[in-house]
């Protein structure tokens, strides 16, 4: 009995970890459906992770060999209203470099290191509610070291890993309780 609790217990862990890993494969850009959109007034090309029907973008920068390329700024639009602005580095159409990317509808706004349309390097997010995250990012989350500091006052300095509060950090309420130690999955496991 005590093997089938235990072997139970493993069953779901296993679970858990499957389900984590995808939400996380479900909420990154990096797995997410794409296509190349077409500037109809240049012929010039730009990867966009999440096209609609009616998706369509300017650019202010030089074209080559049929992409988006250096620096300039590309306004993408849908159905024809304002949409989401990145202005910054391009290699072959997509965001490369240093960049400013802005989430109209969402009110967010990363500035920061891309590598091939992720956020990865160093860089900062902030949300139109206030809340913000600013250290390292790898293929799109919060990876390494950074800090996250939420609406309600809280604040947690330390490592990240997935976009989960993982390894030594410490989160600090806003009434000042602190919890400084080993993290998990963004679970506080302690000292």
């Amino acid at each position: 009995m005590k093997a089938q609790i235990e072997s139970c217990g493993n069953c779901i862990i296993v679970a858990v970890a499957i389900c984590l890993i995808i939400l996380f494969v479900m909420i990154s850009p990096a797995y997410a459906l794409g296509s190349w959109q077409v500037d109809k007034q240049t012929g010039c090309k730009a990867w966009s992770y999440n096209p609609g029907k009616d998706t369509t973008f300017t650019w202010t920068g030089e074209c080559k060999d049929g992409y988006v390329e250096g620096t300039g700024t590309l306004q993408w639009m849908e159905a024809g209203e304002t949409s989401d602005k990145y202005i910054g580095q391009y290699f072959h159409g997509r965001e490369h470099g240093k960049g400013s990317f802005v989430w109209v509808a969402r009110g967010a706004r990363y500035e920061g290191d891309f590598v091939f349309g992720l956020r990865s390097g160093k860089g900062a997010q902030s949300f139109a509610n206030g809340e913000r995250y600013e250290g390292d990012w790898t293929s799109d989350l919060p990876n390494g070291k950074g800090v996250q500091i939420w609406i309600k006052g809280a604040r947690y300095e330390g490592d990240f890993v997935n976009g989960q509060m993982h390894g030594q950090g410490t989160l600090t309420l806003r009434n000042g309780r602190a919890f400084r130690g080993r993290w998990e999955s963004s679970n506080y496991i302690g000292l």
